[in-house]
C-alpha cells in the first residue's frame, strides 16, 4: 500500500524526462508495476514477519530481511527494466506507440525499488513500536483495573468495619440506657 505512491513518482517523473505524455498506454504500465510493486514489498514483509516469528527483534529482522531479500528484490526489477528497454527505448516496429508503457514501469520500478528498500523498514518499524505500546498500554489498563478494584474492595471492607462500629456503640448505647432505667 505505502509502495504505490513510491512507484507513481517514478512514473510520472520518467514520463516527463522521455517527454512522453500519460496516455492510455502509460495507464497500462502502472497497472503492471502494480504487481510488481506490490510483490516486492509482500516478499520483503513476509519475510521480516517469518524472523518475528522466530523471536527476532524488529531491528534484527528487518536487517536480516534487507540482507536476504535485497538481492530477489533487485532481481525482479533488473529482468523487468531490461525487457522494457528496447521498447522504452524505441526498437522495432510499434514501439513508439508502447514506449510510453514502458517508460512509465521502468521509472516506477527504479524508484519504488530504491525507495521500498528504505521507506518499508521505517514504516514496518513505526507500525511495531505501535504494536508494542498497544500492548502496554492494554497491561498498565489491565493493571489499572486491578489496582481500583482492590481498592473498591478495601473501601467496601473500611466502610463495613465502620458499620460494624456504629452497630456496636449503638448496642451499647442502647445497653447503657436499658441499665440507666
Amino acid at each position: 500500500m505505502f509502495t504505490l505512491p513510491l512507484a507513481v513518482i517514478g512514473v510520472i517523473v520518467g514520463l516527463l524526462v522521455s517527454g512522453y505524455s500519460f496516455g492510455i498506454t502509460a495507464f497500462l504500465g502502472v497497472i503492471i508495476l502494480v504487481g510488481i510493486v506490490l510483490n516486492n514489498a509482500i516478499v520483503f514483509i513476509d519475510y521480516a514477519n517469518q524472523l518475528r516469528h522466530q523471536k527476532a527483534s524488529v531491528r534484527d529482522a528487518l536487517i536480516q530481511t534487507g540482507l536476504t531479500r535485497l538481492r530477489p528484490i533487485i532481481m525482479t526489477a533488473l529482468t523487468t527494466i531490461l525487457g522494457l528497454l528496447p521498447l522504452a527505448i524505441g526498437v522495432g516496429a510499434g514501439a513508439e506507440m508502447q514506449a510510453p508503457m514502458a517508460v512509465a514501469v521502468i521509472g516506477g520500478l527504479v524508484s519504488s525499488t530504491v525507495l521500498t528498500l528504505v521507506v518499508i523498514p521505517v514504516l514496518y518499524s513505526l507500525v511495531a513500536s505501535m504494536s508494542g505500546m498497544k500492548t502496554k498500554w492494554k497491561r498498565a489498563k489491565q493493571k489499572y483495573s486491578e489496582i481500583t478494584k482492590e481498592l473498591e474492595e478495601e473501601d467496601l471492607k473500611e466502610e463495613e468495619r465502620e458499620a460494624k462500629k456504629e452497630i456496636a456503640s449503638t448496642q451499647d448505647e442502647q445497653k447503657n440506657v436499658k441499665k440507666e432505667e
